[in-house]
């Protein structure tokens, strides 16, 4: 780790352990100099910092992965006969796959047109709420996809954290997108 980034670490162990109420030992600070990461990419490929930062891109397919998970219900499956669950997953999966379609032909066309960066999670929510009404034609007010596309704009932007990268920023930044 670097000077900085320990400092940063350290201030925020000291912080969390002041919180609990407990000492902090000098084992602990020993520990918190090293971040340790195994990885099978060929050395010539990367750096040590790049492999840091492609494993920080890591936490942001977990938080899809649970995404997909709440949205599209996969958590709520009943006893049902396998053909049933066959279809049922398949059916699913096509979902999943039309909406990061969309999705990702949305996000490209905000980022490319205004410089929007739109949340995967943000940008769910919002289709989840009209995934039915699209499909089933269920409201009596006609939904477009250029009126989707407006309310991806206006309710699914990212949130910038002050001073954080955000993944699109690393995956530019380390040559991938």
């Amino acid at each position: 780790m670097t000077e900085e980034e320990w400092q940063k670490r350290m201030a925020y162990v000291r912080k969390r352990e002041k919180r609990k109420g407990k000492a902090l030992t000098r084992q602990t600070l020993e520990q918190k100099k090293y971040h340790i990461l195994l990885t099978n990419l060929p050395q010539e490929s990367f750096d040590g910092q790049q492999v840091y930062e492609l494993y920080s891109l890591r936490w942001q397919i977990e938080l899809l992965f649970k995404a997909w998970e709440s949205v599209f219900d996969l958590e709520k499956v009943k006893k049902m006969k396998k053909e049933r669950f066959e279809c049922h997953v398949y059916g699913t999966l096509i979902a999943i796959l039309v909406t990061q379609t969309f999705l990702f032909q949305a996000r490209t066309y905000w980022q490319q047109t205004e410089g929007i960066q739109i949340s995967e999670r943000k940008a769910l929510d919002v289709l989840q709420s009209y995934w039915q009404q699209l499909l089933l034609r269920l409201s009596k007010e006609e939904i477009s996809l250029s009126s989707l596309l407006l309310l991806l704009r206006k309710h699914g932007r990212k949130d910038r954290r002050k001073g954080k990268e955000t993944a699109s920023d690393l995956l530019v930044k380390l040559g991938i997108y």
